[in-house]
């Protein structure tokens, strides 16, 4: 059976986190995971929010939230007309 891209980064952000998990008590302090967004080592910190791991780094998703806030019309837009981003970008 073939997973997709989502399903397999997922997988792989899973393994991550259970590998730092299994060594939290290593001697290393700092425990980096690859972001599957930016692609970056970063921080184990970037990747919590309140109690929770994500999947994304705090940088990535807050880009994101600042895209989404900038394009907000756009994507309405898009909604309404039925057409994808990349449609209503050609325009």
């Amino acid at each position: 059976m073939k997973t997709c891209q989502i399903c397999r980064d997922k997988k792989k952000v899973k393994t991550e986190i259970d590998e730092f998990k299994s060594c939290e008590n290593s001697s290393d302090t700092e425990q980096e995971i690859k972001c599957p967004k930016c692609k970056k080592e970063r921080d184990i910190e970037q990747f919590m929010k309140n109690d929770k791991q994500l999947k994304t780094c705090v940088i990535c998703r807050d880009k994101k939230q600042q895209w989404k806030t900038k394009n907000k019309q756009d994507l309405k837009k898009c909604e309404e007309e039925g057409k994808t981003w990349e449609e209503l970008k050609e325009l």
